[in-house]
């Protein structure tokens, strides 16, 4: 059976990978540079205050626009680290 692959989203936790295997310790998100594990951190906790998830929606526009801005950065530079996984963009 293949291995499943690593979902990064937005999950309502600090940690934004959904996957059974998606520890923060797992092999190759250990090797992770430390601004960049840092950075995934900071863009999980910022949809945690900015979210409002009673209405299904962010406090603000912009601020969705910049956390989606974000997550295409953060996105590319998984890539470019060599880490394979696929997004789940939920949010609207």
């Amino acid at each position: 059976m293949p291995e499943a692959q690593l979902e990064f989203t937005a999950n309502y936790t600090r940690w934004p990978f959904n996957d059974d295997r998606a520890e923060e310790d797992q092999a190759d998100l250990r090797e992770l540079p430390s601004d960049l594990r840092s950075q995934l951190i900071a863009w999980a906790d910022r949809f945690l205050l900015s979210f409002d998830e009673e209405h299904g929606r962010f406090r603000d526009e912009q601020e969705r626009e910049r956390f989606d801005a974000e997550y295409q950065r953060l996105a590319a530079r998984l890539r470019s680290e060599g880490i394979s996984f696929r997004t789940s963009h939920w949010w609207p």
